[in-house]
């Protein structure tokens, strides 16, 4: 779970990894996955296409541009994810199983205006276990 607090806000970003090892597989796939393909104790990037949703949509912005592996970030890419303005936007990623997670690699979006706007500032980031919060980070 990714998160910004404050007040009204956008949450956009370009793509979230978190890379990690299984500790207990996910169902298997009736079509193999990149991760079947690595030794169990390299962490990958287990959100890779994983599902994704978010409060809201802005455009063409959806939640699922936050894990298709495309980290370039500007927006004329159709790659970025946005949120309406919302009183604390959020984005989840359901990686669909139970990792020892490495790190978490956030990519912020570009920005191609010419203006030193900050998309992603100080978000906080959630590692979260049948819906309870275990770790957060900001």
């Amino acid at each position: 779970n990714l998160d910004v607090d404050g007040g009204d806000a956008f949450l956009t970003l370009a793509e979230v990894q978190v890379f990690g090892v299984a500790v207990s597989a996910a169902p298997p796939s009736t079509t193999p996955t990149i991760a079947d393909t690595f030794p169990k104790s390299c962490p990958i990037n287990v959100a890779l296409n994983k599902n994704a949703c978010q409060i809201s949509t802005s455009g063409q912005s959806d939640a699922s541009n936050a894990v298709d592996g495309n980290t370039i970030g500007a927006g004329a890419d159709a790659s970025v994810t946005e949120t309406a303005s919302e009183n604390k936007p959020w984005l989840l990623i359901e990686l669909g199983g139970t990792y020892t997670v490495e790190r978490v690699t956030l990519w912020n979006r570009k920005v191609t205006d010419g203006s030193q706007h900050t998309w992603l500032s100080f978000p906080t980031v959630a590692l979260i276990i049948d819906e309870m919060a275990v770790q957060q980070k900001t």
